[in-house]
């Protein structure tokens, strides 16, 4: 191959280079800045049913772009009550949904709040700290999720992470032993005293014998009488 053919493959490819790079930049250029919302819903792996546990929702905007607003909900399951530890300043309103509960009792359902601010790309809003209460007879894997929704008017081309889902199971609360009480101790048994014989009242002779020596003693006196008044007439005679 001469050196002229070499020289024209050269400004061949040189030329073909010039034409391919505003092609390329043109293509990069082609696609506009956009928000990407992404949530995050933490909590711990495994809970006691009838406890209380604190999970965070987290939003971020991994786009090129700020989100102007957008809403970000739980979804939880049945037997699950939600309350909202704290509304921060850059959330402008947090509602509570209402499920209906057993017969006609309504339990706090799901929570969504508004951010009506720009979340300008990179940035992540503030964490919301939720807390979550289960019921006494909820046991197993349990579904914890959130998603997080463009405001009106708003559009993302990617929706993979507008949704977070978390799994906890729960178990039953331990079962409070009670150790039983220590019996009380055998009664020694107490060996009655014997009674004392019963005394007899001394009640001396019976009746007749009162009698009968009452007349002894009334025949003595007055033989007594009767020998006292002999005594001077003899002395006379």
């Amino acid at each position: 191959m001469t050196r002229t053919s070499h020289s024209a493959l050269t400004l061949a490819g040189l030329a073909l280079l010039a034409l391919s790079a505003p092609t390329t930049a043109y293509a990069q250029d082609a696609r506009p800045a956009a928000p990407d919302l992404a949530v995050a819903f933490d909590g711990p792996a495994t809970a006691v049913a009838g406890s209380t546990a604190v999970w965070t929702l987290t939003v971020r905007n991994d786009g090129t772009a700020a989100a102007a607003g957008f809403t970000a909900s739980t979804a939880v399951p049945a037997g699950v009550r939600v309350a909202l530890r704290n509304a921060p300043d850059d959330w402008s309103t947090c509602v509570l949904g209402v499920a209906e509960g057993a017969g006609e009792v309504s339990v706090p359902s799901d929570l969504s709040c508004t951010y009506d601010g720009e979340l300008p790309a990179g940035a992540q809003a503030t964490v919301l700290p939720i807390d979550l209460s289960f019921d006494d007879a909820l046991l197993g894997p349990q579904q914890i999720g959130a998603v997080v929704s463009p405001a009106e008017g708003e559009s993302e081309d990617a929706l993979a992470n507008n949704r977070s889902s978390r799994t906890t199971t729960l178990s039953a609360p331990p079962v409070e032993t009670t150790a039983p009480a220590a019996a009380p101790a055998a009664a020694t048994p107490v060996t009655a005293a014997a009674a004392p014989p019963a005394v007899l009242p001394f009640t001396g002779v019976g009746t007749a014998g009162r009698t009968a020596l009452g007349v002894l003693l009334l025949l003595a006196g007055i033989g007594l009488l009767l020998a006292g008044r002999a005594r001077p007439a003899l002395r006379t005679v």
